[in-house]
């Protein structure tokens, strides 16, 4: 969280899902695999943003969610692409006007060896998939990784457990550089996520032994006068977790199928 937002641009949007995604891959990439394994493990991980409109004020909230899966030494990222459907409900002789019916989720997978350059990306399992560059997939256009916690800036305020055994800690920084830098942070760890080969904090799983599956920046609200109108209380929100999911046959397809293509490859 110690990268600076300028949150005034709907560009921050894309900028900020490019960093999160990119420190979540790079936690996730740094785990062993179990190959011997033949068991599908997964997570899902879930951010809400809180953002401000630079010419009127106005909030809006950005959810998003990405489902990672790994088997032996693959890794498969399962990302949602919404699409809207319309019909037509008038027509003259230049225009059509369209009215909105529903919104289906599909979903686009890239698959990839762990330590190989090449994945493959597959929009169905009827179309030939496109190779893409893992490490240009995982940079996301050269944006550095997102940090949540800083040891040098961030001063541990306050420590909890609730009644299910979860550590809450909050800490607030030492130094805040500017008004995109957020006031507290809030962070969740728990006992029994420790068998998830993924890590927001790979130093403060280390040194609790626990796992960091939360976090929440909270930036304060700041009265009109810095900027031409208030701003609210906003909140970046992080979550991770286990897939639970009983049917993933479609994944298990998925997996045979880089399998098989990569085999070939090679032949």
């Amino acid at each position: 969280m110690r990268n600076k937002f300028e949150f005034f641009t709907a560009k921050i949007i894309y900028l900020f899902l490019a960093v999160i995604l990119i420190s979540c891959n790079s936690c996730f990439l740094n785990k062993k695999i179990n190959k011997d394994s033949n068991e599908i493990k997964g997570i899902n991980l879930f951010t809400k943003l809180d953002f401000v409109k630079s010419d009127n004020g106005k909030t809006f909230t950005v959810n998003d969610s990405v489902s990672i899966f790994y088997y032996k030494d693959l890794v498969l990222y399962r990302i949602p692409v919404p699409f809207d459907s319309m019909k037509a409900i008038s027509k003259t002789k230049d225009t059509v006007t369209n009215q909105y019916v529903s919104t289906k989720i599909n979903h686009k997978y890239f698959l990839f060896r762990q330590g190989n350059k090449i994945g493959l990306q597959y929009d169905s399992l009827n179309f030939s998939p496109h190779q893409f560059e893992v490490d240009s997939f995982l940079k996301f256009n050269s944006f550095s990784n997102a940090k949540f916690y800083d040891k040098t800036n961030d001063s541990l305020y306050k420590e909890f457990f609730d009644n299910n055994s979860v550590l809450t800690r909050i800490y607030v920084p030492k130094v805040k550089y500017d008004p995109s830098y957020n006031d507290t942070t809030k962070m969740f760890f728990s006992k029994s996520l420790n068998d998830i080969d993924f890590s927001f904090s790979s130093d403060l799983d280390s040194q609790l032994k626990m796992k960091l599956f939360r976090v929440e920046a909270i930036f304060n609200p700041i009265p009109k006068g810095l900027y031409s109108f208030a701003v609210p209380k906003r909140t970046f929100l992080f979550e991770m977790k286990a897939n639970k999911e009983s049917d993933l046959q479609m994944e298990k397809k998925y997996f045979r199928l880089f399998q098989s293509q990569m085999q070939r490859k090679r032949s």
